[in-house]
């Protein structure tokens, strides 16, 4: 637990130096497209950042007040990566179709590796300095990638219930794919989802409640890459069904403007449904707030004309850093212990970026060991 005197200042420090180090990380955007790479490992990096400041500010902090409002956002960090997925998903598979052993063998590998190696160390670490173990059934579905609770105290790592669910969707993905038809697959994934949450024995997980406020942002990734490669057909209506009503073509400007005003529709619509109702009191409007809160920041990164190289780089180490965090702070914690909590926030992200960094490293080695030996 980290006790904290002033919470408000303390989120203040963290806000403005984060601001700072944002700004100083600011490049010229050089890519033109529309929804580039890089785009969507900014907000791959803006998500994970969600995620710990709400795991530090609502789970680890005595006062919610620290870090909040960016604490409040952890639904829209998850949001985020599973639309992301979709998306990258059906972009690579509609550029370059897999075999369904094929996807297998090149997407779960990517999910296993990192999750086994880490859940290893956590594991070993945690019977030998915490003298702490685990039933052999709790072991044994956590390397299948099976978590039925997200115990902060209990579970290992109890942020994995996002592992099952991602995992699920790796695992269904490639059976329903359509490459003419993706926007029938992401609503086959979609029922399926809901079917299985609230109509099977899944229903009775302990971390079922979680579940439920995740079953559209998957397919409404999907859709979104679906959409992006048919966007010259899609601008070609447009502008035909334009002129057969207006000769009036707006510019580059008018155009512009507009998606800022959209932009700021959305967000007003955001807050005040935070404000002045409770978004949580049922999984739709839960689910309904969060997902207004990423259409807009998608909108806002996509026409931004500056790229942001320090969320890029907690981007591409995302995965590393949502496998490493929990157990680091709650159990293996010794630098809130000892310092101000916003030093210790700042801390503890450059140390993600190490530690994920050296843990890529490790994974590679591990992935490429099996190729090397055969060459020998």
């Amino acid at each position: 637990m980290i006790y904290i005197n002033n919470p408000v200042q303390q989120t203040w420090i963290v806000t403005i130096l984060l601001g700072v180090a944002l700004a100083l990380s600011l490049r010229k955007r050089k890519d033109k497209e529309l929804f580039p790479v890089s785009v969507t490992q900014e907000l791959k990096g803006l998500a994970i950042l969600f995620i710990i400041f709400a795991h530090i500010g609502y789970s680890l902090s005595s006062s919610s007040q620290f870090l909040w409002p960016l604490s409040n956002l952890a639904g829209v960090g998850v949001n985020i990566f599973l639309f992301v997925s979709g998306y990258g998903l059906t972009s690579s598979a509609l550029k370059k179709p897999l075999s369904i052993k094929q996807f297998y063998s090149r997407r779960l590998k990517k999910l296993f590796i990192p999750f086994w190696l880490i859940i290893t160390i956590y594991f070993l670490a945690d019977y030998f300095f915490l003298s702490r173990s685990y039933p052999v059934e709790y072991m044994a579905k956590a390397f299948g990638g099976i978590f039925q609770t997200a115990d902060v105290i209990k579970d290992l790592d109890s942020p994995l219930w996002y592992f099952s669910l991602i995992l699920f969707y790796y695992l269904i993905y490639p059976l329903v794919f359509i490459k003419k038809r993706p926007w029938i697959s992401a609503l086959i994934i979609f029922a399926v989802t809901y079917f299985l949450i609230h109509h099977s024995f899944i229903g009775k997980y302990d971390n079922i409640h979680l579940y439920k406020v995740y079953t559209a942002a998957f397919p409404l990734g999907i859709i979104a890459a679906w959409l992006h490669s048919n966007k010259d057909k899609i601008s070609l209506y447009l502008n035909n069904f334009s002129n057969s009503i207006t000769s009036y073509r707006p510019g580059k400007m008018m155009r512009r403007s507009f998606s800022y005003i959209l932009i700021v529709g959305l967000l007003a619509a955001v807050i005040y449904s935070r404000a002045y109702s409770s978004p949580w009191d049922s999984p739709l409007k839960e689910q309904t707030v969060n997902l207004l809160t990423v259409f807009a920041l998608l909108l806002l990164f996509m026409i931004k004309r500056l790229d942001m190289k320090l969320l890029y780089i907690f981007g591409v180490y995302s995965y590393e850093i949502y496998l490493i965090h929990w157990p680091l702070i709650s159990r293996y914690d010794i630098i809130f212990k000892h310092t101000k909590p916003w030093l210790g926030v700042i801390l503890y992200l450059a140390i993600f970026i190490l530690l994920a960094w050296v843990f890529s490293k490790l994974v590679s080695f591990v992935e490429n060991y099996p190729r090397k030996s055969a060459s020998q």
